[in-house]
């Protein structure tokens, strides 16, 4: 119960809504840069993810993965039928949704011209 309590005081002080630091890093791609997090080993695509995102933005994420003609073959798709090819056509291509991505890739030029 004490751990519960301790998670919950931790992370109602994490703002996670695009607040940069002084090395221009938002302070939950601190956190998770500092925990090793790696989403792309974690988070697994699923068709209820997919219907909750709108048909231009599926359409546009298709497009960007798998090219043109995939997009514009599953454009007259209806909306539950194209959930179901976008989990089947991005898996295993390490697509994660922007608000899963950190900035990690720059991170240790950045971290080090801070200090």
């Amino acid at each position: 119960m004490k751990q519960c309590l301790f998670a919950y005081l931790i992370a109602s002080q994490i703002n996670a809504n695009g607040r940069y630091s002084a090395n221009g890093i938002g302070q939950m791609d601190e956190i998770a840069l500092a925990a090793k997090v790696d989403m792309k080993a974690t988070w697994q695509l699923s068709v209820g993810f997919f219907e909750s995102v709108s048909k231009p933005t599926l359409l546009k994420i298709l497009r960007e993965q798998c090219g043109d003609s995939v997009a514009d073959n599953c454009a007259s798709m209806k909306k539950v039928d194209l959930a179901l090819a976008m989990a089947d056509r991005l898996a295993g291509k390490d697509w994660l949704p922007p608000a899963l991505e950190f900035e990690a890739e720059s991170e240790p030029q950045k971290l080090e011209e801070a200090a």
